[in-house]
């Protein structure tokens, strides 16, 4: 909530997913587009920017109602093995510095994590179709998120085969891979018709670490990694999650046979794959929290008396309450850091129209206008100011265009980003620079301070 009142410029992806938003809403006439992008944040931002409302301020508190909501439901879920259960894990996601550090962007993970929640919560009340519809939704929010259907599969392969009834197997099977579908076949359609491949959002955003392996971070120690980047509570969530997981295994206690199995699932996935930062663990925090708190109750009921008292605020909770406020005033205090000439810069920005070429996606946060995106790794391609960063044969016209249509420029020279797989990547820029300074007017520039910005017009 302090955020809200900082007017910090959104970040990069909160800017694409607001971009695509106007996409949608203005039938691809404004905006921004990045065919790699899951769907459901931009669809979300589409019906918010029909509001006239400002966008980087709703989309924020969009993304605080998103971690609250998460929260709330947590309590919700676990409520059901019992209370003290349900409060301890509730304070330990709050007072994780993970989730309260990015409880105000508008990005994915947190939706997909709280949806992927919401699957497990409806499997284990037998509401087979609309589990799979949540399913269906982490997965459009979050492509990772569709990692929750082979983890059902194998929880119901596991129940039904314990207990011999293979005719309920296949039945609630259906019923769960129909919610599936409702969802997912519009969406492999629209690729289908669009790009010309059905999985072509999900195989071209895959590709993405493979571009620049040495910015990507897995292997299993993952929460060694979160320890170290100063993310204690975060680093227990995941290693709780892995203890419950492996107690389960001896225990096997019923109710949790599901959050150990989707759990693991994903952990086990982002332990293989690539991925760039330590939000993207945000997708099965809240099941650690879960699984983190059953099992410290669990350790606390068998090395204490049977009638332990482990009511309220108990020590536990005062601990984690105090990780809470630290984590809050962390962000707190990152809020207060001024930006007046990027702010001035994205002003400057709001009342370009026509085709605007830049590297920066805020500049649409307030923009009307059609932004292609200009990356250092398409400039050594052709004439300077000719771009191609599409990512399929078709398109919707969001990352081509040649040099006699661009209208503006706007450009942040903290926005160019060289690394070693970009070859002559500083030299690509500097003529780039150069091309623009014989082909355009410059109408703005603020330099001086982190960085630079101008804004060029034919």
């Amino acid at each position: 909530m302090v955020y809200l009142r900082s007017g910090r410029p959104l970040i990069w992806d909160s800017s694409v997913y607001v971009g695509m938003g106007k996409a949608i809403a203005s039938g691809w006439k404004i905006g921004l587009w990045e065919s790699f992008r899951p769907p459901l944040m931009p669809v979300v931002a589409a019906f918010m920017s029909k509001t006239g409302l400002p966008m980087a301020s709703l989309v924020r508190l969009t993304g605080v109602l998103f971690a609250a909501s998460g929260l709330a439901f947590l309590y919700r879920y676990s409520i059901h093995v019992d209370r003290r259960r349900a409060l301890t894990a509730v304070f330990i996601l709050a007072g994780s510095a993970l989730y309260v550090r990015w409880s105000h962007y508008f990005l994915t993970s947190i939706p997909a994590g709280l949806l992927i929640l919401l699957a497990v919560y409806l499997v284990r009340d037998r509401r087979f179709l609309a589990a799979g519809l949540a399913s269906s939704l982490a997965f459009l929010t979050r492509y990772p998120g569709a990692l929750i259907g082979p983890a059902v599969v194998v929880f119901l392969l596991i129940r039904y085969v314990r207990t011999g009834n293979i005719h309920r197997l296949v039945r609630d099977g259906m019923i769960y891979s129909t919610g599936v579908l409702l969802l997912a076949v519009p969406f492999m359609a629209f690729n289908q018709v669009l790009y010309g491949e059905m999985l072509h959002s999900v195989l071209s955003g895959a590709t993405v670490p493979a571009l620049n392996p040495d910015k990507y971070l897995f292997g299993l120690w993952y929460p060694v990694n979160m320890m170290l980047s100063a993310l204690p509570v975060s680093s227990l969530l995941v290693t709780g999650g892995i203890a419950a997981s492996l107690t389960q295994l001896k225990l096997r206690r019923e109710k949790l046979d599901l959050p150990v199995i989707a759990f693991s699932t994903l952990y086990i996935f982002f332990t293989i794959y690539p991925h760039k930062l330590n939000r993207f663990m945000l997708l099965l925090l809240p099941l650690g929290a879960f699984l983190t708190s059953d099992l410290l109750h669990t350790l606390t009921e068998y090395l204490s008396e049977p009638d332990y008292p482990l009511k309220g605020f108990s020590l536990l909770h005062m601990i984690l309450l105090i990780s809470l406020a630290a984590s809050s005033f962390a962000v707190a205090e990152q809020s207060t850091g001024r930006l007046d000439e990027r702010k001035e810069f994205l002003s400057a920005t709001e009342d370009l129209t026509g085709t605007v070429l830049s590297n920066s996606p805020s500049t649409i946060v307030g923009g009307g206008f059609r932004y292609i995106p200009v990356r250092p790794e398409h400039l050594g391609q052709g004439p300077m100011l000719d771009v191609n960063s599409c990512t399929s044969r078709k398109d919707t016209g969001f990352c081509k265009v040649s040099s006699e249509k661009v209208d503006h420029v706007a450009i942040n020279r903290c926005s160019w980003y060289c690394t070693p797989a970009i070859e002559n990547c500083e030299e690509n820029i500097r003529r780039f620079e150069d091309r623009l300074n014989k082909s355009f007017e410059e109408v703005y520039s603020s330099r001086g301070g982190r960085c630079d910005y101008y804004v060029y017009s034919r």
